[in-house]
């Protein structure tokens, strides 16, 4: 996790990912009626990161732990400083967790392909 939250790429995606879900949290407190919704005590992030290496084709999952509910998902491509061509094809909610999936793409000149990992992200709620 280290690497994904010092990343300079996600500081505003996470911005928007937490008004997300201070909303949710919100709206599940006032259902459940609870009287001192103290939201920083009740998100969890959770991370989870694929190998890295220059495989082609990836995918990896965040799950919830016990006793939270996903409320949503990101991810992110880790590659250093070279410019891989990866497309990050399909991000969706699995069994309680975030699943990412990306792959490779084919580069208009032919190079060697840095060795890069996949970030996948679930943003969880306690229930």
């Amino acid at each position: 996790m280290p690497r994904f939250a010092s990343s300079p790429h996600l500081g505003p995606a996470l911005g928007g990912l937490a008004l997300v879900v201070a909303i949710a949290a919100l709206v599940v407190t006032l259902t459940r009626g609870d009287p001192d919704p103290d939201l920083s005590k009740r998100v969890v992030y959770v991370s989870n990161a694929s190998a890295k290496d220059d495989i082609g084709d990836k995918e990896i999952r965040a799950n919830c732990p016990r006793g939270t509910l996903l409320v949503g998902g990101g991810s992110a491509v880790q590659h250093g400083n070279e410019q891989p061509s990866v497309a990050m094809y399909q991000g969706f909610p699995v069994d309680n967790g975030w699943e990412v999936q990306a792959h490779v793409t084919d580069p208009e000149e032919p190079t060697d392909f840095p060795r890069w990992d996949l970030f996948s992200i679930a943003i969880c709620l306690r229930t």
